[in-house]
């Protein structure tokens, strides 16, 4: 990420910015802002409002059906249908961060952050969906590869930089093993909290790194949260890719429709277009049409040409016909996953659940809801209702890098102790200013990608 010495925009001014871009964020930021960050935990985990049209109900049971297994794999099994019962009412999902372990900052804090917001509204499981689709290092030092700790890396698996930066996450070849190794000095203290890890996350083999990183969540997880007011509840790419699946075998499913028929998939994609020639555009993510391919270890970007999905850098390798049947099979078969707007259609605007994200996140959905509108059809009476519940209610939410704090995770927890220390935290943090919490929006005042498009606001709102 591009960031600023400091910042260029004046907080007033980023605050009008925020509203005029993206009202459904800005609006209840400002009005919340000097208000403790509890009161603004609390706002994005209200209930979303859930789906009154045929379809909505439909892509929700598909939903509930896709994740019982999920839910099976975690929880003892006479609490899965509270789960269950509870994510219908709530409809709140955490979409990031993405393939790391719970002592990256930036998952530590959005889990904080979550744990206020779900039990202000006497919610108890913290539902997070998180990818492995970047690769073990995406830059130097970070990735799920890579734990920053103290200004030195820790390398996670002890795996070479090479294969760390050839290898996606989710395709990587394992087993692999947590060494933790150490690149750099750490302080006793740090050093201590490095050995309990190894000792409490070392030694096992484990068949993939999400499986990997999900085994060592759950420990974490049960050290810090003792009590068990919040559990934690994750799905990645295998429950996405099996969601896609199941709503394509839908016989005439409306996602079947909305990706396979030539006019409709052709609007949504003009949207998407016209946005990424956009100021926005910086932030959509791109690089390949609807699903990428797992090969070799790598995930890679496809293309839809002449009725196939040809892979970009290799397009004679095994095309996959773009039909209903071959698709289905691909992603059966773990060789397709979906892109992130195909995963967004399934996982939350169809269903109706919110999606909490980063500040990426809630600059690129209204671009992918606005796509979807644009691939319903009007004029048929099941596609109107889908159409009034996705507008009925905000879709999304800014629920990542709100809790921006500076103090790194192990010498945090080395200071304050491991056992308990979410709910110890949580109420540190919760009553502070959310102006305090965001550091006065410092993310968005400095970032390169967001300042021309809060510039680009501010414009049209002086036109107004």
């Amino acid at each position: 990420m591009d960031f600023l010495d400091s910042p260029r925009l004046p907080e007033d001014a980023a605050l009008l910015a925020l509203r005029r871009a993206v009202p459904e964020v800005g609006q209840p930021l400002s009005a919340l802002y000097d208000a403790p960050l509890v009161d603004y935990a609390r706002h994005v985990y209200r209930p979303a409002r859930p789906p009154r049209s045929r379809l909505g109900l439909e892509a929700r049971a598909l939903f509930a059906d896709a994740l019982r297994p999920e839910l099976r794999a975690q929880l003892p099994p006479e609490d899965v249908p509270a789960a269950l019962a509870e994510l219908e009412r709530s409809g709140v999902i955490q979409t990031g961060p993405h393939g790391q372990l719970m002592l990256d900052h930036d998952a530590f804090y959005t889990a904080i952050f979550s744990r206020i917001g779900l039990l202000s509204r006497g919610c108890r499981h913290y539902f997070w969906f998180t990818c492995f689709t970047n690769k073990l290092e995406v830059r130097p030092g970070r990735g799920a590869g890579w734990l920053g700790v103290a200004g030195t890396c820790i390398n996670v698996f002890g795996l070479s930089r090479r294969l760390m930066t050839r290898s996606s996450a989710i395709a990587a070849p394992g087993p692999v093993r947590f060494a933790l190794e150490e690149t750099g000095a750490l302080s006793p203290a740090v050093a201590a909290e490095l050995a309990h890890l190894r000792d409490l996350l070392g030694g096992a083999a484990h068949h993939s790194v999400p499986e990997a990183v999900d085994a060592a969540n759950r420990l974490l997880w049960q050290e810090w949260e003792p009590e068990g007011r919040a559990r934690l509840v994750v799905f990645a790419e295998g429950f996405c890719t099996r969601l896609v699946a199941r709503h394509l075998e839908v016989e005439d499913g409306l996602l079947g429709r909305l990706l396979f028929e030539p006019r409709r998939r052709a609007a949504g994609m003009r949207v998407i277009e016209r946005a990424a020639g956009a100021t926005i555009g910086s932030m959509l993510p791109s690089g390949t049409d609807f699903f990428w391919r797992v090969r070799d270890h790598r995930i890679r970007a496809m293309a839809l040409s002449g009725g196939h999905l040809v892979e970009q850098e290799a397009p004679d390798v095994a095309p996959v016909p773009f039909e209903r049947g071959a698709v289905i099979e691909e992603l059966r078969r773990g060789a397709l996953l979906p892109n992130v707007f195909l995963l967004f259609l399934a996982a939350t605007f169809l269903p109706g659940f919110r999606a909490l994200g980063g500040f990426f996140q809630i600059a690129y959905m209204p671009v992918y809801r606005a796509a979807l509108l644009a691939m319903l059809d009007g004029s048929d009476r099941d596609e109107r209702a889908l159409v009034e519940d996705i507008l009925a209610d905000d879709n999304h939410g800014w629920g990542m890098h709100v809790l921006e704090e500076p103090d790194e995770v192990l010498p945090l927890i080395a200071q304050t102790g491991r056992a308990g220390i979410l709910p110890v935290l949580a109420e540190r943090y919760a009553r502070r200013s959310t102006r305090s919490i965001t550091r006065n929006l410092a993310l968005f005042r400095t970032h390169g990608r967001w300042l021309p498009v809060m510039e680009e606001a501010l414009a049209r709102a002086q036109v107004a």
